[in-house]
């Protein structure tokens, strides 16, 4: 079933990929990162655990990139729509465009993850 998989494992392999791009810097640099997201100065320690975070999301993606099993890729793609939602939330909220572009980058995620999935269990059933 995990090789069916093909098209969620690129799904996933996406948001390894956008959530390491986003925590790499969040992690290692966040008075150069914060302020290129649009917002003001935070306080240590709360940039670099957002950075741990979306790292450790990364590297759960690249595994479930790696061995994808279905139920893994419905899990993520739940947590991933949460997110997109209090996202695009804050941006209505506060405003940051920021906010809007990672609401959309995730949203993206979400849409292609469910599409795979469902596309690859109907052809499983067929």
């Amino acid at each position: 079933m995990a090789s069916e998989l093909h098209r969620c494992a690129a799904w996933q392999a996406y948001v390894s990929a956008y959530t390491a791009v986003f925590g790499l810097p969040l992690l290692l640099v966040p008075g150069w990162a914060v302020p290129l997201l649009g917002f003001g100065p935070a306080a240590e320690p709360w940039p670099r655990l957002v950075g741990m975070l979306l790292l450790g999301f990364s590297m759960v993606s690249a595994m479930i990139c790696r061995e994808p099993q279905a139920y893994l890729v419905v899990v993520s793609t739940a947590v991933r729509a949460f997110f997109a939602g209090v996202l695009l939330t804050l941006a209505v909220l506060f405003g940051p465009r920021f906010l809007f572009l990672m609401s959309a980058v995730v949203l993206v995620g979400v849409i292609g993850s469910s599409l795979a999935l469902r596309a690859e269990v109907l052809g499983r059933r067929a």
